[in-house]
């Protein structure tokens, strides 16, 4: 199990690879589901992070 910290770390890694990323292929990268990704990515939003 990743914690919540590592888990937005890599979602930081993969969406500053300049590459378009679905929910959807984060969710299958981090094995988590899809509310979960947003529920992290808009707290990475909120905090200035995307």
């Amino acid at each position: 199990m990743v914690l919540v910290g590592e888990r937005r770390q890599k979602i930081l890694e993969v969406v500053s690879s300049g590459k378009a990323v679905t929910v959807e292929e984060l969710s299958r990268i981090l094995d988590v589901s899809p509310s979960t990704v947003r529920r992290d990515l808009r707290f990475l939003e909120s905090k200035g992070l995307l």
